[in-house]
Formats: C-alpha cells, structure tokens, sequence
C-alpha cells in the first residue's frame, strides 16, 4: 500500500512541479499548465453508491486498492482502503468546500483534490467536464466508449469504457491514462445498493 501511495504522490508531486500556482477553484492540474474545475457533485445528475477495485500503474509499477464512492447531489464521499482493510483516506467534496482525511501512514503530499478529478473525468458528464476544463487550452472529444482531452494538438488524457460499462459505468470496467503525468487506472465499479 506505501508503493501505492508513493505512486499518488509521485504523481501529485509531478503535477505540483510542473504547474504554476495553485488555482483558486477547486481541482487540480491533469497536465503542466492545464487546471481542471472539479466539477460540483449535483453536476453528475444522480445519486449512486459504488464499490471499485483500482489497479493503478506508473513507471512499470502496478498496485491495487479499494474505492468506496458515495454521490448525491449534496456532496461526494470517496474513501479509499488498504490492503489489509485500514482506512487510508478520504475525501469529501460538497458544492462549496472540500474536506480530506488521511491516515497517519499516507503522505502528506497526497493531495484529495487529483483523485476527485480522475474520478470526475471518468464518470461526470460531458457537459461538467468541458465546464471544468474552461479557461484552459483543453477540450475534450468525446465519441462513443471513449473520452480524449487534448491540449494542443496532443492527447493529454484518454478514458475508455469496456462495452458493459458504456451504458452504466459504475456497473463496469473503464480505464483512465493521463499521458501527461504517465500514469493509468483500471476501474473496476459495482454499484452497491442499500
């Protein structure tokens, strides 16, 4: 589990070196120079409880973790546990605010505000990701089972859908690889019901 939050923050830490200043709204940098408005949690449109197993790989390194994923329209809840079952983190978003808690173990710089933007760009419709991308020089094309943001004539981050996933994906696999930072995740969600 360190090997992975080592991961995170690698990848955090490469998105703080390269990126200018902190951005006033909440969200994070997928890419130097382009800052991504984590979209609000009544953007996503309806409310859904999730279970996902994430296989995060970087730099030839693969780890494996757990994701519980609560929305609605008031806030999202994302708590991330360990392979022994610990706690490791979690994070909440609401409209206005964004609160993080980490075990003692996670490093410090392992910032809540890049795993809500994966998380937001793999399952917020299109329409809050192209608002959370402006003022930037990204756009995304979207087209059947796949997401691109290109910035510059380059893609900087693809999200693809296995076909079970395209008309639910909380109920399937989908992937994320941000070609920026150089790193992917494999999603694997099951929506859980109360």
């Amino acid at each position: 589990m360190r090997h992975l939050f080592g991961l995170l923050v690698a990848t955090s830490l490469m998105a703080c070196a390269t990126a200018p200043a902190p951005h006033p709204a909440v969200g994070a940098f997928i890419a130097p120079g382009i800052f991504f408005a984590t979209p609000r949690p009544q953007e996503l449109g309806y409310r859904v409880e999730a279970v996902q197993l994430v296989t995060a790989s970087y730099r030839g390194e693969r780890f494996v973790f757990e994701a519980h994923i609560s929305a609605s329209p008031e806030r999202i809840t994302l708590v991330s546990i360990d392979s022994l079952g610990r706690r490791a983190l979690s994070a909440t978003r609401s409209s206005e605010t964004l609160t993080y808690e980490a075990a003692d173990w996670v490093p410090r710089e392992l910032r809540a505000e890049n795993i809500l933007v994966d998380l937001a760009l793999v399952y917020w419709p299109e329409q809050a990701i192209r608002a959370g991308l402006e003022g930037s020089a990204a756009t995304l094309i979207a087209r059947g089972n796949e997401r691109s943001i290109v910035a510059g004539g380059r893609e900087i981050v693809h999200v693809d859908y296995e076909a079970s996933a395209v008309p639910d994906p909380w109920a399937g696999k989908s992937r994320l690889r941000n070609e920026a930072f150089g790193y992917a995740l494999e999603l694997r969600s099951a929506r859980v019901t109360r």
